[in-house]
C-alpha cells in the first residue's frame, strides 16, 4: 500500500518518491508563529456545509486571512458575510470593495446589535473576559430571539490567553473589569508572570494581565461562564494554534455532524502534545533572540566606552608629548639644524618624549 495522496484534496501532502521535498518546502514556506483561524480552514468548511448558513459573521478581522477563507464559503451558498473591526486593515477594506464582505466599523460587543441574522459567527476579537462573556452572551440571545440555531467560533481559549485577559482598550472598559496590566511585556511557557520586554508579546498593542487565572480572567473563562447555565448547549475545544472553541445546541439538525467533526479533536491528548511542544519551541527561539540582542546592545555599550577611553588617552598622550617638549627647551627650529638637543645635550630619542 502506497502513502501517496489518493486525489483527495483535504488529506495533508506528503513526500512522495517523485517530490521527496515537499514538506519541507511547506513547512519552509509557514510564518515561524501560526496563528490565524484560518488554519482551521478544513474543518471550519466542513461544518459551514453542514450548517448551510445564510449568514456569516466575524467579531475581529485582523489581516484577512479567514475572511477570504469565510468569503470563499459563503460564495458557494449564496449566504452573507460581515465583519465587525473598529480599525479595519488595508487588506479587510480591500475585501470589502472587491467581495460581498461589509464590514461594521464599530467595537463590539454594542455592534452586534446590528449584525443581520447569522448561523456562524467566529469571534477573535478583545480577548479580555468582560468583553467575551458580553459577546457570547448577546449572540447566544440574538440567535434565541430569531430562532436560529448558531454555530459560535471562538479563537484564543488556551495559552496564554485562555485563563489570562488581553486588552486592546482597556480604556473603554469598564475599570472595575479590568485587571492589572502592562502594555510592555510578554509571556513564555518557561514563567508564569509577564516579564518585561520578553516572551511573546505584542510591542504595545495589547495590554497583558499580570495574573492569570481566578475568575473572571481570560476567554475561555469568558465562554463558560457565559454557558453556564445553557445545558442545551455544547462547548468543544482543539487545542492548537492558540485554542479554537466552539459552542453550539445539542439539538441542532447538524449538531451530530458537528459532533462527528469536533469530538476526535476535542481535548485531543495528541493535539495538545503538539501544541505545547510548539510553544515551547518559539518561546526558546525568543529566549535565543533576546539573548543575541541584549549581548549586541552590551557590545555597543562597551565599543562606545573604549572609543571614549581611547579618545581621552589619545588626548592626554599628546598632553604629555607636549608637556615633554616643553620641559627640554621647546622644540628645535630650523636654525638649529637636523638634530634637536635631548636631555643633557644627547639626541632626543621617541622613548624619552612621553
Amino acid at each position: 500500500m502506497s502513502a501517496e495522496p489518493d486525489g483527495d484534496d483535504r488529506l495533508a501532502r506528503l513526500n512522495t518518491r517523485e517530490e521527496p521535498h515537499v514538506e519541507a518546502d511547506e513547512a519552509a514556506a509557514m510564518p515561524m508563529l501560526l496563528h490565524s483561524v484560518g488554519l482551521f480552514r478544513e474543518i471550519l468548511g466542513d461544518l459551514v456545509r453542514a450548517i448551510r448558513p445564510t449568514g456569516i459573521a466575524e467579531i475581529g478581522g485582523e489581516g484577512g486571512l479567514l475572511t477570504q477563507e469565510l468569503i470563499a464559503q459563503a460564495d458557494e451558498l449564496d449566504a452573507s458575510v460581515t465583519c465587525i473591526d473598529p480599525a479595519p486593515s488595508a487588506a479587510l477594506t480591500g475585501l470589502e470593495s472587491s467581495t460581498r464582505l461589509t464590514l461594521v466599523r464599530e467595537y463590539s460587543p454594542a455592534a452586534i446589535d446590528v449584525l443581520p441574522p447569522c448561523q456562524v459567527v467566529v469571534v477573535d476579537g478583545d480577548h479580555s473576559y468582560v468583553v467575551v462573556r458580553e459577546e457570547t452572551e448577546k449572540l447566544l440571545a440574538a440567535a434565541d430571539a430569531a430562532g436560529e440555531q448558531s454555530l459560535l467560533v471562538f479563537h484564543d481559549v488556551c495559552f496564554p490567553c485562555g485563563r489570562r485577559d488581553y486588552y486592546y482598550g482597556p480604556d473603554v472598559l469598564d475599570p472595575a473589569d479590568v485587571h492589572p496590566y502592562a502594555f510592555d511585556t510578554g509571556m513564555s511557557v518557561f514563567g508564569h508572570d509577564p516579564v518585561v520586554g520578553r516572551g511573546m508579546r505584542s510591542r504595545g498593542t495589547m495590554g497583558i494581565a499580570d495574573q492569570a487565572g481566578g475568575e473572571r480572567n481570560g476567554v475561555l473563562t469568558g465562554v463558560e461562564d457565559a454557558i453556564a447555565d445553557r445545558d442545551d448547549l455544547v462547548l468543544r475545544v482543539i487545542p492548537a494554534i492558540f485554542g479554537l472553541g466552539f459552542v453550539y445546541p445539542r439539538s441542532a439538525p447538524w449538531a451530530a455532524e458537528a459532533d462527528r467533526i469536533l469530538e476526535p479533536l476535542d481535548r485531543s491528548p495528541l493535539v495538545a502534545r503538539l501544541e505545547r511542544n510548539r510553544l515551547a519551541l518559539y518561546s526558546r527561539v525568543l529566549e535565543l533572540q533576546d539573548e543575541l540582542a541584549e549581548q549586541a546592545r552590551t557590545a555597543d555599550r562597551e565599543r562606545a566606552a573604549w572609543e571614549a577611553r581611547l579618545a581621552r588617552a589619545s588626548g592626554d598622550d599628546l598632553a604629555a608629548r607636549l608637556g615633554a617638549l616643553e620641559a627640554v627647551g621647546g622644540p628645535a627650529s630650523a636654525d638649529d639644524g637636523p638634530v634637536s638637543e635631548g636631555v643633557a645635550g644627547r639626541p632626543a630619542s621617541a622613548g624619552e618624549l612621553r
